[in-house]
């Protein structure tokens, strides 16, 4: 199923997939050393919700599927 899903998308579009999910651990690590009271926590939350916004967008944009903005 992963390998039909993965195989329709151009090269963008998977940089991006990879960035939605990177971006999605450092909100949960982020999250985690939050809760826990360490300092940067913080900034590694804020991280991952920024590029999770950042991929999100390039998703949702036509220059992921290879034209132009």
């Amino acid at each position: 199923m992963w390998r039909t899903i993965f195989k329709n998308l151009t090269r963008r579009q998977l940089i991006l997939v990879r960035l939605l999910l990177m971006s999605n651990s450092a909100v949960l690590l982020g999250a985690y050393f939050k809760i826990n009271g360490n300092p940067n926590g913080e900034m590694l939350l804020i991280i991952g919700i920024l590029l999770n916004f950042i991929g999100v967008f390039g998703l949702t944009n036509k220059w992921s599927k290879g034209g132009p903005l």
